[in-house]
C-alpha cells in the first residue's frame, strides 16, 4: 500500500480524546486516514460495458431494429442489443440472452464483446462462472486488439485465476495494455513498478504511470500520485502539487481524494487553512460513502471548527460512521450515550 497522511487523524483522535474518550481509548491507534491503491494481490475489478442507451421514447423501436439486424448478420446490432439486455434498458434485463447475444457478436469478430463475455464468464453473470473460459475469451480479445482485454487478462495471471500465477507475464499485458490507451493497464503496471512485483521496482516508473492514468481519467491513480507528492517519501515533497491532484480526484467523484484535500484545507498544508472549507469537503466524503469524512465532520461539529458545533449532528455522523463498517465511529457512539 501507498502511505497515506496521518496528520489530521492524529489531531481527531487528539481532539476525540480530551472531549469524549478515556485516556486508556487514547492510547489506541489513531484510525486510519484514506487508503490509497489497491494491492497488488487484489486488483479492482473492471466494470461490464455495455453500450446500452439510456431509455427513450425511441427505445423500443431501436430494439425491435437491432432484433431484426443482429438476425442479417450485423454483428454491432447484435452487440448493442446485448448491451440492453444486460443493462435492463427498455427490455426486462436477461443477463443470459445478454450473454449469448455477446457470444454471437465475439464469433462475428467483435473483441470488445469478446471481452465483455470474458467478464460475464469471470463473474458467473449470466452464465456459469468459467475462469477459463473467460481467459480464453480474455486472450482471443487481446490478440484480437481490444486493449481493455489485455489488462483483464494480466489481473487474472497476476492473481492466479483460471491461470498459473505469473506476475512477469501480467506485468507484459498490462504494459501491452498501456502502450495501446488502455489506463487501467497504465495503472496496474503503476503499482507493480511500485511493489516491484514481476517488475524491477521503480518509483519514477510508477509515478509516471500514474500520471499518465490520471490525465487518462483514472482518478484513483490522481489520488494516489496525490499521496506520494503529499507524504514525500518515495518521490520529492510538493504538496501544492498534492492538494491540485486530489482536488482533480474529488472532482472525479473520488471521494478518498475529497478527503486528503480537506485534511490539507485543515491543516493548511499546500494550500490556505479553510476551516469551512475542509467541512465541506469531509462533508462530501461522508456523503460519497467515505466513512472516514462522516467519522471526521462528527468531530468538528463536537467541538466547532469549520462548523457550528451540533452534538447531535455529530451523534448522526457517528452512527453513519459507525453503520457504514467504521468501528471508531461505534466506539464514540457508545461513549456519547453512557453520558
Amino acid at each position: 500500500m501507498l502511505p497515506t497522511p496521518r496528520t489530521l487523524r492524529a489531531l481527531a483522535t487528539a481532539r476525540l480524546c480530551a472531549l469524549l474518550l478515556s485516556a486508556a481509548a487514547c492510547n489506541k491507534k489513531a484510525p486510519p486516514s484514506a487508503e490509497a491503491a489497491k494491492s497488488a494481490s487484489a486488483p479492482e475489478a473492471a466494470p461490464v460495458a455495455t453500450a446500452a442507451a439510456p431509455a427513450s421514447a425511441d427505445t423500443p423501436e431501436l430494439i425491435k431494429a437491432a432484433e431484426a439486424a443482429c438476425e442479417s448478420g450485423d454483428m454491432t446490432a447484435c452487440s448493442n442489443l446485448g448491451g440492453f439486455y444486460l443493462s435492463g434498458t427498455g427490455v426486462a434485463r436477461d443477463a443470459a440472452k445478454a450473454a449469448t447475444l455477446y457470444d454471437k457478436a465475439c464469433r462475428g469478430g467483435d473483441m470488445h464483446r469478446c471481452s465483455s463475455l470474458g467478464v460475464m464468464y469471470a463473474r458467473g453473470n449470466g452464465v456459469v462462472k468459467d475462469l477459463s473460459k473467460a481467459v480464453s475469451l480474455f486472450e482471443a480479445a487481446c490478440h484480437g486488439g481490444d486493449m481493455g482485454a489485455c489488462s483483464l487478462l494480466g489481473s487474472l495471471y497476476e492473481n492466479g485465476s483460471g491461470v498459473s500465477q505469473d506476475a512477469g507475464k501480467a506485468a507484459a499485458l498490462y504494459d501491452k495494455a498501456c502502450q495501446g490507451n488502455d489506463m487501467n493497464g497504465c495503472f496496474s503496471l503503476g503499482e507493480m513498478h511500485l511493489h516491484g512485483i514481476g517488475v524491477a521496482r521503480d518509483v519514477a516508473k510508477a509515478a509516471a504511470l500514474y500520471e499518465q492514468a490520471c490525465k487518462g481519467g483514472i482518478m484513483r491513480c490522481c489520488f494516489n500520485l496525490g499521496v506520494m507528492h503529499h507524504e514525500g517519501s518515495v518521490i520529492a515533497k510538493d504538496t501544492v502539487k498534492a492538494a491540485a491532484l486530489y482536488e482533480q480526484a474529488c472532482k472525479g467523484d473520488y471521494m478518498k481524494g475529497c478527503y486528503n484535500l480537506a485534511v490539507m484545507y485543515e491543516t493548511g498544508a499546500g494550500v490556505s487553512k479553510d476551516a469551512p472549507k475542509a467541512a465541506a469537503l469531509y462533508d462530501t466524503a461522508c456523503q460519497g460513502g467515505d466513512m472516514g469524512g462522516c467519522f471526521t465532520l462528527g468531530m468538528l461539529y463536537v467541538d466547532g471548527p469549520g462548523v457550528t458545533p451540533d452534538v447531535a449532528k455529530a451523534l448522526a455522523l457517528f452512527e453513519q460512521a459507525c453503520q457504514g463498517g467504521f468501528t471508531e465511529g461505534c466506539a464514540v457512539v457508545a461513549k456519547l450515550r453512557a453520558m
